[in-house]
Order: C-alpha cells, then structure tokens, then sequence
C-alpha cells in the first residue's frame, strides 16, 4: 500500500478493509457512518433532500426543500412528537385509499376505502350518513352536562341518560319494536 498526500494506493486484489477511514469531519467504522451534529446528510447529491438533526434529539427529513417529517425526543411526555406537514395525508395502506388528513386548519379527515368516514373539528364530530357500525356507548361532556347514549341492549331500546350540573337526573328510553308492533318513549327522573 502506497500513502501520499494525494492519494492511497494498492494491490487490486486485496481483500483487506481499511477498518476506519476519516474524511474531512465524516467517520465511516465498521459500517457506521457518522457525520457531525447539525449537518446534513444528502439523499440527492446536496441538493434539496436530506436528514438533518437540527438540535440535540431532533431530525427533520426534508423532501424537496420541504420537512415532512419532524421527530423530537424532548425528555418525555408532551415535549416528545412526531410531527407531519400541515394539510398532509398519513397514508396507513401503503399509498392506497384508506388515510387520515388535516384538510384545514384544525379539522381533520379519516378516508377509509375511499370514502370520508368521519370528520373532527374543535366544536364537532361527524360520520358517515350511511354508516352501519355501532358505536355502543356514547358519552358527551360539556360545561357542567354529560349525556349518555347507550344502545347496549338487545330488546330494541335506546336509552338516553341526561344528567344536569350532577343535580338532576333524567332518563328517556326510546323504543321500537321491529315487527312495527309498537314504539315510544318512556321518561323517568
């Protein structure tokens, strides 16, 4: 092996490993690669996709020239994130048609099959008209009121259990007989 200030040198069969090879600020040991904090690691020849960890415990992935994807370790707890653009789609079948997506600012969308199955707001939660899933239980909270939509019974009754700043309590049972017989609502307090 020939060492100059310009160059390495040797035979063109050697089966040897150099072990440890320093180039400029980048260390590449024993299939580790490591390069120093804050710098960039190109994915496209230095143009505009990289990983970059910004600050201790932080990478972005930049794709384009824009962070897609932001991960923190911040010591636990709420300062610990996984963070995507805003107005992306989190795709959870490959790509497919089935994702969840901000579509505005604080409202977001799940899409299952290629339909929108249910929509989250600040002040509201919406689904599907032709859903024919169950929820089972609902419980509502507010300022000072819970109600309770329970539909966990067999005979055909929906109850609805209203309770007002823990002071009074209401139920309605709401009923219907499948064979047309009869339906109605019982009150009770």
């Amino acid at each position: 092996v020939e060492v100059t200030n310009t160059g390495i040198s040797g035979s063109s069969t050697s089966t040897g490993s150099f072990g440890r090879v320093i180039a400029d600020d980048v260390i590449i040991d024993n299939g580790d690669i490591t390069i120093p904090a804050t710098k960039k690691l190109y994915l496209d020849g230095g143009g505009n996709s990289y990983i970059h960890e910004t600050s201790a415990d932080r990478v972005l992935i930049t794709v384009g020239g824009t962070n897609l994807l932001d991960l923190n370790e911040g010591g636990g707890g709420s300062s610990d994130y996984i963070a995507i653009r805003a107005a992306s789609i989190f795709y959870l079948d490959g790509g497919g048609n089935t994702h969840f997506s901000e579509t505005s600012a604080d409202n977001v969308k799940f899409t299952v099959g290629g339909a929108g199955v249910l929509d989250l707001t600040s002040t509201q939660i919406s689904g599907s008209s032709t859903s024919t899933g169950s929820f089972g239980r609902v419980n509502v909270n507010g300022s000072g009121t819970r109600m309770v939509f329970d539909t966990g019974t067999t005979d055909g009754t929906i109850d609805f259990l209203a309770i007002d700043d823990g002071s009074t309590v209401s139920k309605m049972q709401l009923f219907s007989d499948d064979a047309g017989g009869s339906t109605g609502i019982n009150m009770m307090t």
